[in-house]
């Protein structure tokens, strides 16, 4: 059940197979800083990821990120931002994230995607930690895993 605070939402626009903005899909995240703070993650977490998209088919790369808008509407496109997705092997489920490069080397994880995962992490603010978890170290766990880099 949604409280009558206002969400934070992120929006990236992934740019379709066509030329033309027609097939471009647009997915809207939740800011996670109201719901878990400010958490980080390693960026060895990124090269793990990276490496399975060469060892396992069903884990992609993709450069195909077109927009990123902040919770603030600022065009955030230019910065070292990745958006990862998956689909659960199990039921299908679908989680995202959008991941931030800090000074310090680290990863933050700015937002999360979708509504009904975020009421997951609501109930259950170890999840995260879980889900991240599997992304790298279980990719059984995984129909299908995007990662989309974010800049050049």
């Amino acid at each position: 059940m949604e409280d009558n605070q206002e969400k934070a939402i992120w929006r990236i626009v992934l740019e379709g197979v066509e030329e033309d903005e027609d097939d471009d899909l647009e997915l809207i995240f939740t800011d996670t800083s109201n719901l878990l703070g400010e958490p980080t993650i390693e960026r060895n977490f990124i090269d793990s990821v990276i490496i399975k998209t060469a060892k396992f088919d069903h884990y992609s790369l993709f450069k195909n990120l077109k927009k990123i808008i902040s919770d603030t509407n600022e065009d955030v496109t230019n910065l070292a931002i990745w958006v990862l997705l998956g689909v659960v092997a199990e039921n299908q489920q679908k989680v995202g994230f959008i991941l931030g490069a800090l000074p310090d080397g680290n990863i933050h994880i700015v937002a999360a995607w979708p509504n009904s995962f975020i009421d997951q992490l609501r109930s259950d603010p170890k999840l995260l930690e879980e889900v991240l978890e599997r992304f790298s170290e279980d990719p059984d766990f995984w129909l299908q895993v995007d990662l989309i880099v974010g800049y050049s």
